[in-house]
């Protein structure tokens, strides 16, 4: 499926289900299918990038359980014996709760009808898939740089009035500060440089790229636009556009864990007209797993905004709450 851009496969899909569906009832995608679509959807995800370290050990409609690989307890043996054994010090499970499921009802016009259902309906599921993916994005982001500012990990830098070598000089400093963490209670003996995972606002990526500090950018993504760098002196960097506060975030493959779930995705008939009309609903599971691990860069301080909400490209009073 990886070879399959996102609107052939919703395509394929489409034409799949309307082959096999019984007349007089609602063409519906199936929960292979809908897997299979948000799959792709997400294949580029810049969220995931933090989430690439972290094993999900179950995951059902309501919450995904994911292990926490802490670091172990050594100590000088002094009796017979193995001796006590240090409960969830290896791997301590979480749950994270998926939040409500949101949806979107659009309309599919008579007029549209006569087109052909797999040519009207493929684009318009196809961005349902892609708005969801950037709620997905931009919520899990917020709540990153939520946990930023409740961690009081952010960095005072203006990258505004700095020149591009200044920026990319305050990047590797704090990237390799990161590298260099202990935390006994954590587990965590230092971090490897592999394991760090930077991201720019898509402007600062441009101040640095324009200086010839980093290579081209690479192919843009399906995702939201986005572009990433392969390297930044020795780490691994991606343009995002979902940061919001911090011009810079700085953290780790395994932060963080998440999830999406597609809960339907039909077509119906909108009664007493025969205009039809057609159904998605969603739910995603996010959440930052360990503490002091993710730095924001940022001119001044910082404060928590928009909790418990998803976050859609719309105004304020139109978000959306996740619990």
């Amino acid at each position: 499926m990886a070879e399959l851009t996102l609107k052939k496969a919703v395509g394929d899909a489409i034409t799949l289900a309307a082959a096999n569906k019984v007349a007089g009832e609602m063409l519906k995608l199936e929960e292979i299918t809908r897997a299979e679509l948000i799959s792709i959807a997400s294949d580029k995800s810049l969220f995931n990038e933090l989430t690439k370290g972290t094993a999900t050990l179950e995951a059902s409609p309501y919450a995904i359980t994911v292990s926490k690989i802490q670091g172990s307890k050594w100590e000088e043996k002094t009796g017979v014996g193995a001796g006590t054994v240090d409960k969830f010090r290896i791997s301590k499970p979480l749950t994270i709760n998926f939040n409500k499921p949101i949806y979107a009802h659009e309309a599919i016009t008579a007029f549209e009808q006569t087109l052909g259902m797999p040519e009207v309906l493929t684009p318009k599921l196809t961005k349902m898939l892609q708005e969801f993916q950037k709620m997905y994005e931009r919520t899990s982001f917020k709540d990153l740089e939520n946990k930023i500012i409740k961690d009081n990990k952010q960095v005072d830098f203006d990258v505004a009035s700095k020149t591009a070598k200044e920026i990319y000089e305050k990047i590797v400093e704090e990237a390799t500060k990161l590298t260099e963490t202990i935390d006994l209670e954590q587990g965590i003996d230092l971090i490897d440089r592999e394991q760090v995972v930077v991201f720019v606002k898509p402007l600062v990526f441009d101040k640095i790229a324009t200086m010839g500090l980093v290579g081209d950018r690479v192919t843009e993504t399906l995702a939201g636009g986005q572009y990433s760098i392969v390297q930044l002196g020795g780490y691994k960097v991606f343009s995002n556009p979902y940061l919001s506060q911090f011009d810079v975030v700085i953290s780790t493959n395994f932060v963080a864990a998440g999830a999406e779930r597609v809960i339907a995705a039909n077509v119906e008939r909108m009664a007493p007209s025969n205009d039809m009309a057609v159904y998605f609903e969603g739910a995603f599971a996010t959440g930052v797993l360990w503490d002091n691990l993710t730095v924001g860069i940022a001119n001044g301080s910082k404060s928590a905004q928009h909790e418990n909400e998803i976050i859609q490209a719309k105004p304020e009073g139109e978000r959306l709450k996740t619990s």
